[in-house]
């Protein structure tokens, strides 16, 4: 088994960014109303990032570099992570967040995280962004009665990426209209690929000199 787990640590970051800047600037329901022929941007206010709470769940490599440039851009933070001691706690940061961003690995721990008990502890109205793992969140989690927005890179199971169209693959989610979800493309740049591309081949190569 060959893995290169750091490489794709930037262009997520950068996606993770982008999200969060879409979602608290309402711009899927800008587009959506556009092709409709609607203009009212009165029905569009967003808000500063600058004037938000942002829950970031993971603090590794990712999460670290996600709440840096956050930091940046002047938001307020609160972190959980188990290998942080602070009093941070699930519940504080549920109850705290504008928007949450989850960077985890998928553990015993980390499955089902989030289900239809634990949306109703977060605010209404919640930014809900995940590049980590599909299966942190429970599948009827969306049959919550709380306002919120997902937008997520990843979904389980996974459809074909290599297939233009597939009819045959049918997910809940992707029929629910406050889900927006973004085919397993955060790592997808010409910079990371190529340098994972070439990480790939060096390690092969050395396993085969052995």
């Amino acid at each position: 088994l060959i893995s290169t787990p750091n490489l794709s640590t930037e262009s997520v970051a950068d996606f993770t960014l982008m999200s969060i800047l879409l979602g608290i600037k309402n711009f899927f329901s800008a587009i959506n109303m556009v092709r409709k022929s609607d203009f009212r941007r009165n029905l569009l206010m967003g808000k500063n990032i600058s004037e938000i709470n942002i829950g970031i769940i993971g603090h590794g490599k990712i999460g670290k570099l996600v709440s840096r440039r956050l930091k940046n851009l002047g938001a307020n933070l609160m972190v959980l992570d188990p290998k942080e001691k602070n009093k941070v706690t699930f519940k504080k940061v549920l109850k705290f967040s504008d928007v949450i961003t989850f960077h985890l690995p998928l553990t015993k721990e980390t499955k089902n995280l989030i289900g239809i008990q634990e949306m109703k502890k977060m605010k209404e109205g919640v930014i809900l962004i995940n590049t980590s793992r599909a299966k942190i969140f429970k599948k009827n989690f969306y049959k919550t009665s709380k306002k919120y927005l997902l937008i997520t890179d990843v979904i389980s199971p996974e459809p074909s990426y290599n297939s233009r169209i597939n009819k045959n693959y049918k997910h809940e989610w992707l029929k629910q209209d406050n889900i927006i979800f973004t085919p397993h493309m955060a790592s997808m740049t010409n910079r990371t690929q190529e340098s994972i591309s070439k990480e790939l081949a060096k390690k092969i190569n050395q396993y085969y000199r052995i």
